[in-house]
């Protein structure tokens, strides 16, 4: 009964207008979250899809052995799915043409994300396996190299292959070892064949895993236990972590923002519920004398919000849909990949946003609308402040604060924000209302409209007091949101060096460097440093106390160069002198995983060539600026044999 007659009275409220403002209100507010949460959501739910085919899942461990057989029956015992991949670098030979490749053997699992896009002779394939045994996939950059075409010949090692595919792109991108070599890709049943994995062989194995969350975290505790220096574990969440971060700052700005829209939204919500209130008393009056209980008009009147809450629900998740899509339909073109389906959260965050201002904003009315007595109806006066009052004003509070902590999901600067607009809010309606309360009431004694209009405004002082507040909050707001826009994108932007370079160019012979150097310089292209590149294997040597040498690493990319390259911060140890000819600087990401201090020894092997010498210097490096940067810097002296 009670159902049927608050419809009743929604629709007609509705028609007359004195529910329209706050259905119009909620509607934007949920338009505007929602539109911001669902491409946000779209956005990192993109970025994850990404990583994780750059990574070939979401879980990988690497390691210069294979996993011990307890540590992988444990892993199987897990609800995932996993890939195994070998990965080494061989001479490949095509008649007389050599070239040195980074070969990965892959089992019949592989890809796990993704797939591959190969070229046959005549048209592009997107495959999801491993090449059939006999045959390899290679890069293109390796075909150009050897001279060879598909359908021809190629060994690696003892065995001979097919040429069946080129590679145009391939998951797992994020192997560290032997990065710069051009691919080869074959199956793992053909790798015994080829007698190149020897005892003592640069060799790195890898093992991608791909499940559910709880599961990797489990799988990820058993690796954790048996890692051993030069292991690797790497996740999906991480491999892409400033971008991540980016995106993240960007999505908590728009929904700040967003909640702008929100708490304007609040209170409008909050006046009109209470002029709402204000003209149902007489209603309430006659429900009391026909024999109603408190408690049915109170439960009428949330029905009617409840109803109202439910179509803000839903026309303003409809209107947050057409919002994204439209962002989505401008900013396509900056995106690499279609944007995949958002997930339920953003609708169930815009869902709440509506009940909390219900709640927070409209409950407190509602209740002082039960509980007036017929006195105060009769000379139609509005009940003076109670305990319960107040406590309706701490629940207004609560869910303004459970609004902002909502967004921005972290407790101190939802407290921040908070405690700023409480402040703001307390000083301005102070001031707001001292003001009002300069002149007397003239009431009928009012000689002009002038005077008769300040009457009316001092009579209504608390009310309009709050009006005046609110608009002028939403102004300031407002101007607030845009400067922290655009000191958002200055901040960014002055992150970066006016000249950060934006294309880069790898793999130069020294033969062709001076001819590259002279065509930027033709065509006014200022160049950046050239950093040669050497693949190097790093032994930390026993000291005092030590009875074994132990590998930092198979695989570094290593450099040389007398200058601290951009971006580096010495941070212990000292810098090369300009006759150094012994001392290596390493990064402070390696120092802290394998423990190496100012002094340690170690062994150098590059390019059939070793020498030792000792860490002399750390290094803070700023990953994501757009230099070159490197783990492992020596002085030129070192590397002056390397080809």
């Amino acid at each position: 009964m009670l159902l049927g007659l608050s419809l009743k009275l929604f629709w007609r409220e509705l028609k007359s207008g004195q529910l329209s403002i706050m259905f119009f209100a909620l509607v934007l507010a949920v338009g505007t979250v929602s539109s911001i949460s669902l491409f946000t959501d779209r956005l990192e739910k993109a970025l994850l899809a990404e990583t994780q085919e750059f990574l070939g899942g979401d879980l990988k461990f690497e390691s210069n052995d294979l996993i011990e057989d307890k540590t992988y029956e444990e892993i199987q015992n897990l609800d995932l799915k996993s890939t195994e991949i070998v990965l080494f670098a061989s001479m490949l030979a095509s008649g007389d043409s050599l070239q040195l490749a980074s070969v990965k053997a892959v089992d019949q699992h592989y890809p796990l994300v993704g797939g591959v896009e190969l070229r046959s002779k005549s048209e592009k394939h997107y495959v999801k396996r491993p090449p059939d045994q006999g045959q390899v996939w290679l890069d293109v950059r390796l075909m150009d190299i050897l001279k060879i075409k598909i359908g021809e010949t190629v060994s690696i090692g003892d065995a001979d292959f097919i040429v069946s595919h080129s590679i145009l792109s391939e998951p797992d991108r994020a192997s560290n070892s032997f990065a710069f070599a051009p691919k080869a890709i074959i199956n793992t049943l053909d790798l015994e064949k080829t007698n190149v994995v020897q005892p003592g062989s640069r060799v790195r194995f890898s093992t991608v895993y791909l499940g559910e969350k709880e599961e990797l975290l489990l799988a990820k505790s058993i690796l954790e236990k048996t890692k051993q220096p030069g292991d690797d574990i790497r996740e999906a969440q991480d491999a892409n972590d400033s971008l991540g971060k980016a995106i993240e700052r960007s999505g908590n700005f728009f929904l700040l923002g967003g909640l702008l829209a929100v708490l304007m939204a609040a209170f409008t919500v909050g006046m009109s519920s209470q002029r709402f209130a204000r003209r149902h008393v007489e209603y309430v009056a006659i429900l009391k004398s026909l024999g109603t209980e408190s408690w049915e008009i109170k439960l009428l009147y949330s029905l009617i919000f409840i109803e109202l809450g439910v179509f803000a629900i839903f026309f303003g998740l409809i209107l947050g849909w057409f919002m994204q899509e439209a962002f989505t339909g401008i900013l396509k073109q900056y995106f690499p990949t279609d944007l995949p389906t958002p997930g339920f959260k953003p609708l169930l965050i815009s869902s709440l946003t509506v009940f909390i201002c219900l709640i927070g904003f409209v409950y407190p009315n509602l209740v002082k609308l039960v509980k007036i007595s017929p006195l105060n109806i009769l000379r139609r006066e509005e009940p003076k402040a109670s305990n319960s009052s107040y406590l309706m004003f701490a629940l207004a509070l609560s869910a303004m604060f459970l609004l902002v902590f909502l967004y921005t999901q972290r407790l101190l600067l939802s407290s921040i924000v908070f405690f700023t607009i409480l402040f703001i809010f307390v000083l301005g309606y102070g001031l707001i209302l001292s003001f009002f309360r300069r002149k007397t009431r003239l009431g009928l004694g009012a000689h002009n409209s002038l005077s008769l209009a300040w009457s009316e405004l001092h009579r209504r002082k608390y009310t309009n007091s709050l009006q005046v507040l609110a608009f002028t909050m939403a102004i300031g707001l407002s101007l607030i949101a845009f400067s922290a826009r655009t000191d958002l994108m200055s901040t960014w932007e002055s992150t970066l060096p006016a000249d950060s370079p934006n294309n880069f160019l790898i793999n130069i012979s020294k033969s062709d460097l001076n001819s590259i150097s002279s065509f930027l310089e033709e065509n006014n292209i200022e160049e950046s440093t050239f950093y040669p590149i050497t693949n190097t294997v790093i032994i930390k040597l026993p000291k005092g106390g030590e009875e074994v040498s132990r590998p930092i690493d198979r695989n570094f990319n290593a450099t040389w160069s007398s200058e601290l390259p951009q971006g580096n911060k010495v941070i212990s140890g000292e810098w090369f002198k300009g006759d150094s000819s012994d001392g290596l600087s390493v990064s402070n990401d390696i120092a802290t995983r394998y423990l190496l201090e100012i002094g340690d020894p170690v062994k150098v092997f590059f390019a059939d060539q070793e020498i030792d010498t000792y860490i002399q210097n750390i290094r803070e490096v700023n990953w994501d600026n757009f230099s070159p940067n490197f783990f492992v810097i020596g002085p030129p002296e070192i590397f002056k044999n390397s080809p």
